[in-house]
């Protein structure tokens, strides 16, 4: 990954933790002894085991004002994994998009909303912890954060660690306790719609017109519930972590693009550098019509229209790593999937093995040479894999009203 700062934090202090730990047992024999007033012998004491007892408590003392802080979170703002985990609001959601490909992120992410707790909702994530991806997507996702490095230009876990592909809260003075989050002003949304992120939640009202509020209304009428609550039943609820949590905001972004969809529009760029300046300043409606490829993986593709007028996209199954789609265009086509470029995965188009290449900058393009039918499937079949990987459900959409697993 990037780099080991925590081990080396660790690592010395652990060392003289054992040195100092070894001369207290082995190289000091001093010993404490309490005797009365008649000479008899009270306690005999090891003056380690005297320090071990000074040390314990002088770090519970030290640490009440933390759990001082804590208790005051979780009765004030029910900040407790319950609450995070167990959002009624969230899990609405949740269960609405159950089976249709789409993804989520969190809002200026810090300890408050953790961006991997949406994962105990079984969605599927942007961003997150992670600390092994592409470096295609380091380079798109810092894009996609680059009106906040204007702001802010080091973010130390996304630029030194690396594995907090957050959309990050700043640090600047001024910046950094705000009340409302001005989305444009830290975030890319257009590329987010590219990425398939339809949906967005925050623990801070969200200022940005595309985007539109979801208010369940499931916390408003838990906090009425609560507030008729008598002191004794509050108190038990706090210790049992059933007090009303604090607010999250959660928005559908209506210009998302589907996981699947076609594009009659090729530019090629000399290289990603190139590819990623170019990308940035596009308009959603051009991202869902126009393709960037690098040169050197240009699959043959000559710049301008293909020659597509219309087609349809049908997702017919689904997971992390397969999906089956049926196809029709009425010309030559590219066929984009927002899924990370990686060379293991295979595709399938009317039972024949086709190539892919990696469409703008990070993600998956299929080029579709002439007008069709087609049934595709892809797969990620990694040659490092030893097992196979547990068969379970599929998400299989239905081409009813409905979805269903």
């Amino acid at each position: 990954s990037f780099n080991f700062p925590r081990y080396s934090r660790v690592i010395g202090p652990f060392f003289l933790l054992a040195a100092a730990c070894w001369l207290l047992r082995e190289g000091w024999p001093w010993r404490v002894t309490l005797t009365g007033r008649d000479g008899r012998l009270l306690s005999n004491v090891s003056a380690p085991s005297v320090i071990d007892v000074a040390v314990i408590g002088l770090a519970f003392l030290v640490s009440l004002h933390a759990k001082q802080v804590h208790w005051q979170k979780m009765t004030g703002d029910g900040a407790t994994w319950r609450n995070l985990l167990s959002d009624p609001d969230i899990a609405a959601v949740a269960r609405s998009v159950d089976s249709e490909p789409v993804r989520f992120a969190t809002v200026a992410a810090y300890h408050a909303l953790p961006p991997m707790a949406l994962l105990a909702y079984d969605l599927e994530m942007a961003d997150g912890y992670s600390p092994l991806y592409t470096r295609r997507y380091h380079e798109f996702w810092s894009e996609v954060i680059r009106p906040l490095r204007n702001i802010d230009p080091f973010i130390e876990g996304f630029h030194e660690w690396g594995s907090r592909i957050y959309l990050h809260h700043p640090q600047k003075p001024g910046e950094e306790e705000c009340a409302v989050v001005p989305f444009a002003r830290w975030y890319n949304l257009d590329l987010l719609s590219l990425a398939n992120v339809g949906y967005l939640v925050s623990d801070k009202p969200v200022d940005d017109p595309r985007l539109q509020w979801l208010n369940q209304g499931w916390r408003e009428r838990r906090r009425a519930a609560w507030d008729a609550l008598s002191r004794p039943q509050r108190l038990a609820g706090y210790f049992a972590g059933r007090n009303t949590g604090r607010a999250r905001y959660i928005y559908r972004n209506p210009e998302a693009l589907p996981r699947f969809f076609l594009c009659g529009e090729v530019q090629s760029l000399a290289h990603r550098e190139e590819l990623f300046h170019v990308l940035v300043t596009m308009s959603i409606t051009e991202l869902a019509h126009r393709v960037l490829v690098e040169r050197d993986s240009n699959p043959g593709l000559a710049d301008g229209p293909l020659g597509l007028s219309t087609g349809t996209v049908r997702v017919l199954a689904y997971d992390t790593d397969y999906a089956k789609l049926e196809v029709e265009t009425l010309g030559p086509a590219i066929l984009m999937a927002s899924y990370q470029y990686y060379p293991h995965w295979t595709w399938q188009v009317n039972g024949h093995s086709v190539p892919a290449f990696p469409a703008d900058g990070t993600f998956v393009g299929l080029h579709l040479v002439a007008a069709g039918k087609f049934a595709i499937e892809l797969a990620f079949k990694a040659p490092y894999r030893l097992f196979p990987p547990p068969q379970g459900p599929l998400r299989v959409v239905s081409l009813g009203r409905g979805k269903v697993d």
